[in-house]
């Protein structure tokens, strides 16, 4: 009998690895998979949904691609599956050195994912290919910072500034006048990304330089974009993001939103991007539906789709092992996934449940 296919998960500590996990083994192959999971933490909770489990050094390091090449060695490993944005663009990078231990890899080309994780760049490309996107520019000094917001409405409208490679809400503002620091710090939860312009030019005086995105805000409902591109056809589930903390969404529905999915599928035509990944977009304030960012990787809540029947991560994975084409029914609209908080106990016992 052939051993299973053993795929090593990286990110084994990121909110979305229960979803990735339930993606991988419950498949429309039929396959049961061994997991091996890795994270650069010890104690990742992940460790207790894989069947295997394995540190490695940060991303940056010169010795993290030759680590999870060890893994694979060790476990007879035959696909590498990235899930943080960190991790992705670099095995993306060293996808000639991995494909050479006759390992596959789930990531788009290099470049593509390069640009995908750098906002400025996807929106250059949502500009060169005619599609929507938000107000932007780019600001190098605190004063440019200034001018920008109120050329963009500021202080009557709120305005966003974000860096240009940063995910999650690392590195996200919301330059607002209603934000003032004692209400602020006695009615809103430190997650809250407002802040007043004068608090945050404060904080830019101390840094050695400034490089940041400074857009239009966007107050309407927020999608999620769950994209395919690849042997199977061109898949795009969208979902609104009903409820959202810290850059996760804790509510999501699958929604008829065609519009939104072909125009996902066009940016990451004019990105060069294929295999599984995502985008995000936003409603302006007149109704129309604009880019917030792509993800160039497994999303953190991509598991939806796969609740839906589109399980586009599977079909990637499908890809990079040369297997044929599957065939990707269309997603049911309406499924729906409310995540909720968990928890595991020192001795790997799950005292709560989580999505």
């Amino acid at each position: 009998m052939a051993p299973p296919l053993t795929i090593l998960l990286t990110g084994a500590g990121a909110p979305g690895v229960t979803g990735t996990v339930h993606a991988l083994r419950n498949n429309p192959s039929g396959e049961r998979p061994r997991i091996v999971g890795c994270d650069v933490r010890s104690d990742a909770v992940g460790q207790e949904l894989v069947d295997a489990f394995a540190t490695v050094p940060v991303p940056e390091s010169d010795h993290y691609v030759e680590s999870l090449l060890g893994i694979c060695r060790d476990h007879g490993v035959d696909v590498i599956v990235p899930q943080t944005t960190r991790e992705v663009e670099r095995l993306a990078s060293a996808g000639e050195r991995v494909r050479a231990e006759g390992i596959a890899l789930v990531a788009g080309e290099a470049d593509a994912v390069r640009r995908g994780n750098d906002k400025v760049e996807t929106l250059r490309a949502f500009e060169s290919a005619g599609l929507a996107r938000p107000q932007w520019f780019i600001a190098r000094s605190i004063d440019q910072v200034a001018d920008l917001a109120a050329e963009l409405g500021h202080p009557e409208l709120e305005v966003v500034a974000k860096l240009p490679r940063a995910n999650g809400m690392r590195g996200f503002r919301v330059l607002s006048a209603s934000a003032r620091r004692y209400e602020t710090f006695a009615t809103a939860k430190p997650g809250d990304p407002r802040v007043a312009l004068d608090d945050f030019l404060e904080v830019l005086a101390t840094a050695d330089d400034i490089e940041l995105l400074v857009t239009e805000y966007l107050p309407g409902p927020e999608y999620s974009v769950d994209c395919y591109r690849g042997p199977s056809g061109d898949v795009a589930v969208v979902r609104e993001r009903t409820s959202v903390r810290s850059g996760i969404a804790f509510d999501t529905i699958v929604v008829d939103r065609p519009d939104i999915g072909e125009m996902a599928l066009r940016g990451a035509e004019e990105l060069g991007l294929n295999g599984v990944f995502g985008f995000q977009f936003k409603e302006a304030r007149d109704g129309s539906v604009l880019l917030l960012e792509c993800n160039p990787r497994v999303q953190g809540t991509m598991v939806t789709s796969v609740l839906a029947g589109a399980n586009v991560i599977w079909a990637a994975v499908n890809d990079a092992l040369g297997r044929p084409p599957l065939s990707i029914p269309p997603p049911r609209v309406g499924t729906r996934l409310r995540r909720y908080w968990g928890g595991v106990d020192d001795a790997g016992t799950h005292l709560l449940g989580s999505a």
